[in-house]
């Protein structure tokens, strides 16, 4: 899952320390198997698409344990990451979800 944004509010750019998501589900793993992590990049779009082009440091893989669920999103999983990321003004950059499980509602 992608989410594309824009930032347009300084034209020099931003540091970005984390991303605050919200989850209805997650992985809880099945039969006895660990649940499954999700990754959360920082990637930049190209003619409306994410590329494979991620933001250097803007990663974090997320255990199911870390990850916060609520029916009406008032549950937030915070994603910091490592140290800030600095992002160009006036470009378009993507939040990019991965998993290998398919229990994850966002």
């Amino acid at each position: 899952m992608a989410q594309s944004f824009l930032t347009n509010t300084t034209p020099k750019g931003t540091y970005l320390t984390g991303v605050g998501l919200f989850f209805k589900t997650k992985d809880l793993g099945v039969n006895g198997a660990d649940p499954l992590p999700i990754l959360v990049q920082i990637r930049t779009m190209e003619n409306g698409i994410p590329t494979n082009v991620g933001v250097p440091g803007a990663h974090k893989l997320i255990p199911a344990s870390d990850v916060v669920t609520s029916t009406d999103a008032t549950g937030e999983t915070k994603v910091l990451f490592d140290e800030p990321v600095f992002l160009n003004g006036n470009t378009e950059y993507s939040i990019v979800l991965m998993t290998l499980s398919d229990q994850y509602e966002v």
